[in-house]
């Protein structure tokens, strides 16, 4: 009989979250390349590690919605959630009354009316 533990699924866990920002540095790089060439690999692991677990104390724990915070960060500026410009992208980030869903796309498209050129954006869900 086959039988799970409790450390095989963390394990699985923690493999799966290592994939995960594998592909979320892959997204950086790809996505932003002025981020690759001045920080490096390391750097980009480090953003999406730091993104990650940002994303996770928002309550955000949807790849989709890990990456938007990521994006988020990107689009906005490393610091954008204390930015009072910044302030209606926080509010849906922050309203735990929404779905993940709802709060990742409010964030997004209150993200798109600060930026200067927002049609060459979007984001695929």
């Amino acid at each position: 009989m086959l039988q799970i533990t409790a450390g095989h699924l963390a394990a699985f866990a923690a493999e799966s979250s290592r994939d995960f920002e594998v592909r979320l540095m892959r997204f950086i790089a790809d996505e932003f390349p002025e981020t690759e060439s001045l920080f490096g690999d390391e750097g980009i692991r480090k953003l999406a590690a730091t993104g990650h677990r940002k994303a996770v104390l928002l309550g955000l724990e949807t790849e989709t919605g890990i990456a938007t915070y990521v994006l988020l960060h990107e689009l906005l500026g490393p610091e954008f959630e204390t930015d009072p410009d910044n302030a209606s992208v926080v509010r849906y980030l922050t309203d735990q009354t929404l779905s993940e869903p709802e709060r990742i796309k409010g964030a997004f498209d209150a993200a798109l009316q600060l930026l200067p050129n927002p049609s060459t954006i979007r984001i695929d869900q």
